[in-house]
């Protein structure tokens, strides 16, 4: 007998709150969150969790899925990248559709902005980079280097020179002079992807994110001296991971500066300073956020300080230990001489003192581990507001904390070193989520 079965077809979706691989943004306004539900861009209304909005493309039947949120630096227009390698602009104030870029084979991984707003750069899983002019309207080039796909992207100028900083599942991240549209230098430290990256305020420091530890790099030109370096602090070239092929010593780079290990388990997935550089949040690949206070300079001096009086402690103490074991295995040589001719006297131990070099961990201390009740999806800082950070999950829900990091009224050289040097608070306000 011959069965014959009908087909269905999507026709609509309803009850869609987030949807992966899109992350979450706050809007200009910093009272509502905006999500990729599927095809779908939707805005909620924070306090009442309700939705006020949604954007698609209605002209085209079989609509991709978004995959990448990134709001513009006046905070007017939405860029949006999805499933396909489509990246539409949509106005935040028509509700309408302003710019839309087709360059990319696959779907859209990382987006950014320049602080003008009148450049975005997209990067995708097919391993390219396009810089886009949303004056003209039009692609500008290309940038191809990466062997896997890009997970994140940056602006930064100094010195009047522009660049634009991509990392990758390739291990690796590359910085782009805008000008003469090559890579000038490969940082090649990394031992795993590298899932994400971001760069302070002050243009001064770039963090990476790659499995359980955080990566700091210095933000200067090549014959200059860095700007918080002090007196006594040893820069050598030994520190720096460059690709010395395609270096090019007139222009910027960055320095290698050291490790931070995270205490969260599951390896990281996404890093972000707040508005104002005060605070870093590392979003895993789990259920927790890790929260890093950066430090104040008269703060920073004081740790680092502390920190060298500690290493010069142990230092001393491990000599004397040096010198006592030192002292007895010449009674032992002493006693072995009269039975042996011939016998090698060691040197007697020297004291090592530690370097003067500034570390990040002057810089940056833990002060919190938040952990949401479901995996965590993205997040995303308020462009409004220091303290406010939004949460999707995967399970079609939205967070919104409000995130309190105050330092400590005392610090006491002799506590441990693992211990926080901050007190952190944080507070989920509002829970967007299917009735």
């Amino acid at each position: 007998d011959l069965k014959i079965y009908l087909r269905y077809n999507l026709k609509t979706t309803f009850g869609v709150v987030t949807s992966f691989p899109s992350n979450v943004v706050f809007d200009g306004s910093g009272k509502c969150a905006i999500t990729g539900a599927l095809e779908h861009v939707l805005i909620w209304d924070i306090k009442k969790g309700a939705k006020v909005a949604s954007y698609s493309d209605s002209e085209v039947k079989k609509q991709p899925v978004v995959s990448q949120l990134l709001l513009s630096p006046d905070k007017t227009h939405l860029a949006t990248g999805y499933s396909n390698g489509m990246i539409r602009v949509w106005n935040l104030r028509t509700g309408k559709s302003a710019h839309s870029f087709a360059g990319h084979k696959s779907e859209v991984t990382a987006l950014a902005f320049d602080q003008a707003g009148q450049l975005l750069v997209s990067g995708s899983a097919d391993t390219d980079i396009i810089v886009w002019d949303m004056v003209t309207d039009s692609g500008l080039f290309k940038l191809r280097g990466h062997k896997n796909s890009v997970t994140d992207l940056k602006f930064f100028e100094k010195d009047g020179s522009r660049f634009i900083v991509s990392s990758s599942k390739d291990f690796l991240v590359k910085i782009w002079d805008l000008e003469s549209q090559h890579c000038v230098q490969t940082i090649v430290g990394h031992r795993a992807e590298v899932w994400s990256f971001d760069i302070n305020p002050d243009q001064t420091r770039l963090v990476t994110l790659c499995e359980d530890a955080l990566r700091f790099y210095k933000l200067e030109a090549p014959s200059k001296k860095s700007e918080d370096q002090e007196e006594g602090d040893e820069t050598t070239e030994e520190k720096m991971e460059v690709d010395e092929t395609l270096l090019d010593e007139s222009k910027n780079r960055a320095v290698f500066f050291g490790i931070v290990e995270r205490k969260a388990k599951d390896r990281g997935a996404r890093i972000r300073y707040n508005l104002d550089g005060s605070v870093i949040a590392v979003q895993s690949a789990g259920k927790t956020v890790e929260f890093l206070r950066v430090h104040a300079p008269e703060e920073v001096k004081e740790r680092r300080k502390i920190r060298f009086a500690r290493e010069k402690a142990r230092a001393k103490k491990a000599h004397t230990q040096a010198l006592k074991e030192h002292a007895k295995l010449l009674e032992q040589l002493k006693s072995a001489s009269k039975t042996y001719t011939e016998i090698t006297v060691p040197d007697e131990p020297t004291l090592q003192v530690p370097e003067k070099v500034r570390q990040p961990s002057d810089e940056v201390s833990h002060a919190q581990l938040l952990r949401a009740d479901a995996k965590i999806q993205s997040i995303a800082w308020s462009a409004t507001s220091t303290k406010e950070l939004l949460l999707s999950t995967n399970s079609n829900t939205i967070e919104h904390y409000r995130i309190s990091i105050k330092p400590r009224k005392s610090s006491n050289e002799e506590e441990d070193e693992t211990a926080d040097a901050s007190e952190a608070e944080s507070d989920r306000t509002i829970s967007i989520e299917l009735p």
